[in-house]
């Protein structure tokens, strides 16, 4: 658990106010995140049968491309 939850946590259901949200910084990495998990629907992304980089960026190219068309 990070260091900023514990004294929350242990205080129980009177566990303060909540950590600040930055909703600039979450919309950011919830797009990151959502554009990762668009190109984990192929199977040469998801999946870890290239072993090399090379063979590894191939198949991220191919899946932008192929979201792209």
């Amino acid at each position: 658990m990070p260091p900023e939850f514990t004294s929350r946590a242990n205080r129980g259901s009177a566990g303060g106010r909540p950590p600040v949200l930055d909703p600039v910084v979450y919309r950011d990495s919830s797009t990151v995140e959502h554009r990762i998990d668009q190109l984990e629907q192929h199977r040469g992304v998801a999946t870890r049968y290239g072993k090399l980089a090379v063979r590894k960026l191939v198949a991220v190219h191919v899946a932008v491309i192929n979201q792209w068309l």
